[in-house]
């Protein structure tokens, strides 16, 4: 009895467990499906935006898709950059799964859990 308990009990938990996984990035709407335009990411810096500064500290590009973020206060946070187009560079904080958007006199950030993006620091390409 105990084992037919043990082992149904184990096959409910087994069912459910997909239901707890789902990926959540699928349901935003913002995310751009098509990557098509982003596929060479190791291409070099033409349009020159390589350093973004802001109040407390800047982002700045290491090579590839790595970025860096620097504050006054800490140390170096490592970034990815996803996305790349003519209005912002789009970079990502896979520790805090965080992206963003930096514009050329504005950020924009995207948390876990945020509908949409909100207003970060102000700065600039330097």
């Amino acid at each position: 009895m105990w084992k037919r308990l043990a082992l149904s009990t184990l096959l409910a938990l087994v069912t459910l467990a997909p239901l707890g996984a789902d990926d959540r990035r699928d349901d935003r709407p913002y995310r751009d499906r098509d990557r098509a335009r982003y596929r060479d990411r190791d291409r070099d810096r033409r349009d020159g935006r390589t350093f973004w500064r802001h109040h407390g500290g800047g982002f700045e590009w290491q090579s590839g898709t790595r970025w860096l973020q620097f504050n006054k206060d800490g140390p170096p946070i490592p970034f990815r950059e996803t996305d790349r187009t003519d209005e912002y560079v789009e970079l990502y904080d896979a520790a805090r799964r965080i992206y963003v958007r930096l514009h050329d006199k504005q950020a924009y950030q995207l948390g876990p859990y945020d509908r949409d993006w909100g207003p970060g620091a102000r700065g600039y390409w330097d």
